[in-house]
């Protein structure tokens, strides 16, 4: 493999990122935006002595309706080239490195200028590339079933539209889980045990609001990036952050039944807008990369992924920062 410039990065994220084409904020009311600068860092540690080969997939943000990536700077930039997903279009940094050393760093930088999507404010523009056939399908942990169908059949009873039953679904969940990241079985987005346990974070309250969309026959799909603190002119993000989308009937509509559980004055807010305190990476569950990976695909794609001579290697400590640029 050989070197790539950070220009040919961008350039292959711009142009690939999204099924809009030209200027994704073209005609959007940018009012309600926010420009911010994330850092992020990840250290591959205990590499074993005698390793033949450290394969790494870093995960790339890019371009969609909501939001606009540039400024991209990634370390190091040798043995590596960048790939994407065929079933969902996540765009990555594949690294193949021979006779690995004891730890590696990795840097990526860029800069990000985010919209909230919001109903009648011009910004609900984002075109995925996720078909909707694709986003009625079960997953590992998502399953499709009589029991759930029967299940949802009784929640959306009476509901005509897909936005109306799936606000009787998005409601339902809201009342049934509580974000309580005690104990274990929470953080994996598996819809049984956030139906049985109702708790969990909010790739638990995603997975059980999309199983119940699909299991409705409502096409639905996860996406997940970082969440951005409001507050504060820098400092650590907040962490992974996961929110859904489901099909109306004529577009995608944004829910984030996470975010309205911790603020419920929100409620109707997060039913149909996304605020603009979030930087998107990747959609989709059950990800297969590109090279295929050895092991499971994944449950989700936002921290880096590492493989040596073929398998898994956990040993992965990553943080992130953000900087306020308005």
């Amino acid at each position: 493999m050989k070197r790539i410039s950070m220009a040919v990065l961008l350039l292959v994220m711009l142009n690939m990122g999204c099924a809009t084409t030209g200027d994704p904020f073209a005609g959007a009311d940018i009012s309600n935006s926010r420009v911010f600068g994330v850092h992020y860092i990840a250290k591959i540690t205990e590499i074993p002595a005698g390793a033949l080969e450290l394969q790494l997939w870093v995960p790339l943000p890019q371009d969609n309706g909501q939001q606009r990536i540039s400024a991209v700077d990634l370390k190091p930039s040798v043995d590596c080239r960048v790939t994407r997903d065929e079933r969902y279009g996540n765009r990555m940094v594949f690294f193949s490195i021979q006779d690995p050393p004891p730890e590696l760093n990795v840097a990526l930088s860029f800069r990000v200028h985010r919209l909230a999507n919001e109903q009648g404010s011009g910004t609900r523009r984002y075109v995925p590339a996720v078909s909707r056939d694709i986003s009625l399908m079960a997953g590992s942990l998502v399953p499709l079933n009589a029991e759930i169908r029967a299940m949802a059949a009784k929640i959306i009873e009476g509901k005509n539209g897909n936005v109306a039953k799936a606000r009787a679904l998005y409601d339902h969940v809201l009342k049934e889980m509580t974000y309580d990241k005690s104990g274990i079985g929470w953080g994996r987005g598996d819809f049984e045990h956030a139906r049985k346990i109702c708790k969990g974070n909010c790739t638990d309250y995603h997975a059980y609001f999309i199983g119940l969309c699909r299991n409705a026959g409502i096409p639905a799909f996860f996406e997940i990036g970082l969440s951005i603190p409001s507050e504060g002119a820098h400092g650590k993000t907040g962490g992974y952050h996961c929110w859904a989308y489901f099909w109306s009937g004529k577009d995608w509509v944004p829910v984030d039944i996470s975010e309205a559980d911790k603020y419920p004055e929100k409620t109707d807010y997060f039913f149909g807008n996304h605020c603009m305190n979030r930087v998107a990476f990747a959609r989709g569950r059950d990800i297969t990369l590109e090279p295929i990976q050895k092991s499971e695909p994944l449950q989700f794609f936002i921290y880096p992924y590492a493989e040596i001579d073929g398998k898994l290697h956990a040993k992965v400590e990553k943080v992130s920062y953000f900087k306020n640029l308005d």
